[in-house]
């Protein structure tokens, strides 16, 4: 019989079952991602403002089946600031698939959701994929539009070795081309990394975002501070001026498989002042994409949002990719006041 529970496990249970059950799909998905132990932790399960009560999971006599994970933030809504969460992770077990288990974790982290006050839920569904076409037929779910990322190759032999299309290869060719090397910024005065004491500086201007989108994730002091500081998961760079923090670029490394597998650098936060040009901003972003290339990463990926320095981006070898992804708005309280949704800052899960 299965039961629908909170999850019970750790990371490296977690990691086992969603890499097995990803692995198995992977005929039918482009690239696939693959969360270490770190990545979980630091997102969810060593997150003092993850809750446990929104790591929803499936488990039939005790074998864990699937898993469906949120984590609560504060958002900017249409002029009020409100509770919601970022969704991902829908995982279930292959020889369980077809058999209502996405439907009956959706249900629960639905009622946890009423019971919490946490009135919708964001995610991404990869166009074409099960999962988009798993939360479109849900009732309260609205599918606000479609976004991708800006990439920049950073290593343009591990990156065609691992796409699954000659389109994909001679794609990255020409993007390699534009982006040019990577070239180190040297010792610059007004950059280095991040620092405990810089947190309140951080959260001014991380904030500034979420007024310009219709739909806006609004950091707390707490959530902020552990996005930009968890041992080696995350690393974060800052552009000062004055002792101010002038501009902030926060990433992780996170596995994908395609026919390979290779690491790939997520830019969660790439933040500028008004007063920071886009030069500023090409040393503040390169000195970021040096680091992660010298760990490994193959190339470096921005979400597409409202409020992007897209000059600086420009200026760095980033290119805007087609869209890959729906925006998807579910477990709505209010699905008819959400209709008018379209511009929507939020971290990619």
């Amino acid at each position: 019989m299965i039961e629908i529970l909170t999850y019970q496990g750790d990371a490296r249970e977690l990691v086992e079952f969603t890499t097995a059950a990803w692995k198995a799909s992977a005929s039918g998905l482009p690239h696939a991602p693959r969360w270490s132990e770190t990545n979980l932790e630091w997102q969810l399960l060593r997150n003092p403002s993850a809750s446990p009560e929104f790591r929803v999971a499936a488990y039939d006599g005790g074998a864990l089946v699937g898993t469906l994970f949120a984590e609560e933030f504060d958002f900017w809504m249409q002029g009020e600031r409100t509770r919601g969460t970022l969704a991902s992770w829908l995982t279930v077990a292959p020889e369980y698939r077809r058999r209502g288990v996405a439907g009956k974790l959706a249900e629960e982290l639905r009622q946890r959701h009423r019971e919490r006050g946490a009135r919708f839920c964001i995610g991404f569904g990869l166009l074409g994929s099960g999962g988009a076409r798993f939360w479109s037929r849900q009732p309260d779910t609205l599918l606000p539009g479609k976004t991708g990322f800006w990439v920049r190759v950073l290593d343009r032999s591990e990156v065609s070795s691992w796409s699954m299309s000659l389109r994909d290869r001679l794609g990255v060719h020409l993007l390699r081309l534009w982006a040019g090397p990577v070239e180190s910024p040297g010792e610059v005065s007004s950059l280095r990394n991040y620092r405990d004491s810089d947190l309140d500086s951080c959260l001014a201007l991380c904030n500034r975002p979420a007024t310009a989108a219709d739909l806006g994730l609004v950091w707390t002091r707490e959530r902020l501070g552990h996005q930009l500081r968890f041992g080696d998961a995350v690393r974060t760079h800052l552009l000062t001026r004055d002792d101010r923090v002038a501009g902030i670029v926060s990433y992780y490394l996170l596995a994908f498989t395609g026919r390979t597998e290779r690491r790939m650098a997520i830019f969660d936060i790439v933040e500028l002042e008004d007063s920071a040009g886009a030069g500023d901003g090409k040393r503040l972003l390169y000195r970021a994409l040096h680091e992660a290339l010298d760990a490994g990463a193959s190339s470096a990926l921005v979400l597409r949002q409202p409020s992007m320095p897209k000059r600086a981006l420009f200026a760095s070898g980033f290119v805007p990719l087609p869209p890959d992804f729906e925006w998807i708005l579910t477990l709505a309280a209010e699905p008819e006041r959400m209709r008018s949704i379209h511009r929507i800052h939020a971290l990619w899960r």
